[in-house]
């Protein structure tokens, strides 16, 4: 009888930590949703490198407002995008925001006042390529969905979506 119980308490053990393994698998999971982490074509890539261009001053439906658009190139998945400064800004703070735990890298702010265009266009590409460098927010769909959305309505509709989320 006591063969018996011991073979009954093991049982028990063995399904208690069975449960617990399949709730860490769960936790898991729920966490990479959390995180928006997806498989998308950048999961794929070891090394992806991206080139921001010809920064242009668009004037916006024919008022007096202003503001920079810059082209991204992101050669290894033959994507391109342009993209407002202040998209840039965006990706940033929702990037720090949605991953606490992750070192987003650094991103000027547009008081900095940078001499030159040159400068901006510099400061925002190494922004983007350290991106590319993190193994979560390279693969976070924030990310792929910034550089990939062609679309500028598109693109709006997404980041109210993510805007939400916070």
């Amino acid at each position: 009888k006591e063969k018996e119980k011991g073979d009954e308490n093991q049982q028990e053990e063995n399904k208690d930590i069975k449960d617990k393994k399949e709730e860490k698998k769960n936790s898991d999971e729920n966490n990479a949703k959390c995180l928006m982490i997806e498989k998308t074509e950048i999961s794929k890539l070891d090394k992806i490198e991206i080139k921001v261009s010809n920064p242009t001053v668009d004037k916006a439906g024919g008022l007096s407002f202003s503001y920079s658009s810059y082209l991204i190139e992101t050669s290894s998945l033959n994507l391109q995008v342009k993209r407002k400064f202040a998209d840039f800004q965006w990706l940033y703070n929702i990037l720090k925001s949605q991953f606490v735990n992750c070192i987003v890298p650094p991103f000027f702010k547009k008081k900095d006042k940078l001499d030159k265009i040159t400068q901006r266009v510099y400061f925002i590409q190494r922004f983007l390529n350290g991106i590319t460098t993190h193994p979560i927010l390279k693969n976070s769909k924030i990310f792929y969905d910034f550089i990939s959305i062609k679309d500028d309505k598109e693109f709006t509709k997404k980041k109210n979506e993510y805007n939400k989320l916070q």
